[in-house]
């Protein structure tokens, strides 16, 4: 029997990896968007380097599918399904609540309504299966090797920077030419 990842894992590494797997996301996106041939730019809602859609979608496929580890190929469904229905929900969100879209794949084979599609639901499969097994693993290690107290100091500021990005964002949304797409 697995443990559950809020026992494997203590809340300040849930925290960091949290705000790592955020950093990650937008680094990808933002090389993403360079090779593309874009200038690089900041794809996220927030102003900080940060997309918390994946340090959602990774601290979910830890809490929510830990029992799955014996089964790669179902730990894999279900990573693809918890990030495709995050990034689903979060787009129909932020277009609301916004007035925006950061993300458009209606262009993309297999969309629904623009918001996910098959290639997504295929790359967030293959990230929570490398997330699950090797990533979250080797970083708890790094991370546990550092004292508690300055485990917390990080995650403390961490938060603090990320609720005052959030709160502004709120506000005003961080947005602009290949940041948005119309409506």
């Amino acid at each position: 029997m697995h443990k559950n990842s809020t026992e494997q894992y203590g809340l300040y590494s849930l925290l960091w990896m949290f705000f790592i797997f955020s950093f990650v996301g937008w680094t990808w996106e933002a090389l993403l968007y360079l090779l593309y041939g874009y200038s690089m730019v900041n794809r996220g809602f927030l102003f900080g380097p940060w997309l918390p859609i994946y340090g959602c979608g990774s601290i979910l496929i830890l809490f929510f599918l830990e029992f799955l580890k014996p089964h790669p190929f179902y730990l894999f469904l279900g990573a693809a399904l918890i990030c495709g229905m995050l990034e689903y929900s979060t787009s129909w969100a932020l277009e609301h609540f916004a007035g925006a879209r950061w993300w458009d794949y209606r262009d993309n084979f297999l969309n629904i309504h623009g918001r996910v599609c098959l290639i997504s639901l295929l790359v967030f499969g293959i990230a929570g299966f490398l997330v699950s097994y090797y990533a979250a693993p080797r970083l708890n290690s790094c991370i546990l090797k550092c004292p508690l107290r300055l485990r917390k100091m990080i995650a403390v500021f961490l938060l603090v920077l990320f609720s005052i990005d959030l709160i502004y964002s709120i506000k005003n949304p961080h947005t602009g030419e290949n940041i948005t797409f119309p409506v």
